[in-house]
């Protein structure tokens, strides 16, 4: 599957640039309020200004970068590698990482830095959909196709590459009501508010509970996406709470600093 989602975002962005070209059209010399020349002429001046500036995405210079949320999660890196490893076909492409950070006012910089190199595209897990939408469209702006991968960004753009994370938040609540014989305490150890993929992780984990009444959600914070983070709101919850039955977290690297937590409670 992995293998599969790499080579459909290569895939993509090859494509993207071939229909985007690699800027924006300006027209020399062109002044519309004094410009007397036929449509026709002037169709064919702007036709002849399109293709000089869009990009053979086989044979040309090709800069593309990835933006994960952080770096160093293990479903953003094996999503980094799968990427690196099917566009290492093409000899004209140079891929980048760059390390997001679990913010969005790093990732909104590096954007801004992307555009002022002049990359040719991006693919962005955007922190904060409301956050990075700006930065989108700057990128959109001047000629860089984006797409967001599993978080989305709340602009036009693009693609949107995404797994269907409302029935995966709702399987998992299924999957946790029958593991605790349907009765229980359940705590939430949250994605950074406004990033799109844990919401809506969330809203299909909660309305699958809402079907086993004797299932509590008693607590929910934010981990950040973060091992360490989670593992300190685990402590908080573990202190707070005599009884808990259950955890649900957004992602992996939290799920791994929760369950430190409890083994290390002896719960």
């Amino acid at each position: 599957m992995k293998k599969i989602y790499a080579g459909f975002l290569a895939a993509l962005m090859v494509t993207g640039l071939a229909l985007s070209g690699c800027g924006n059209v300006q027209i020399d010399g062109a002044d519309s309020k004094n410009t007397t020349s036929s449509t026709s002429s002037s169709e064919g001046t702007q036709e002849a200004a399109v293709k000089s500036n869009v990009k053979d995405p086989y044979a040309d210079d090709v800069k593309i970068a990835f933006v994960p949320n952080v770096i160093g999660d293990s479903v953003a890196a094996a999503w980094g590698d799968g990427m690196e490893k099917e566009l290492s076909i093409f000899e004209n492409v140079t891929f980048q990482r760059f390390d997001g950070k679990a913010s969005a006012e790093t990732q909104v910089q590096i954007m801004s830095d992307l555009v002022n190199q002049h990359y040719d595209a991006i693919i962005l897990q955007a922190t904060d959909a409301a956050a990075l939408a700006a930065s989108v469209e700057q990128a959109e702006a001047a000629g860089i196709p984006v797409i967001t991968l599993n978080m989305d960004a709340s602009t036009p753009h693009a693609a949107l590459v995404a797994m269907v994370d409302y029935e995966a938040g709702a399987l998992v609540a299924k999957n946790i009501a029958s593991s605790i014989g349907e009765t229980g305490k359940v705590v939430i150890i949250q994605a950074t508010p406004g990033a799109s993929r844990g919401e809506i992780l969330e809203a299909g984990f909660r309305d699958e509970m809402a079907k086993h009444p004797d299932v509590e959600i008693i607590d929910a914070q934010t981990g950040e996406w973060l091992t360490e983070k989670a593992n300190v709101v685990m402590n908080d919850f573990l202190t707070k709470y005599d009884k808990i039955d259950a955890v649900f977290c957004h992602n992996d690297a939290m799920a791994e600093g929760a369950s430190q937590a409890a083994e290390a409670a002896g719960r």
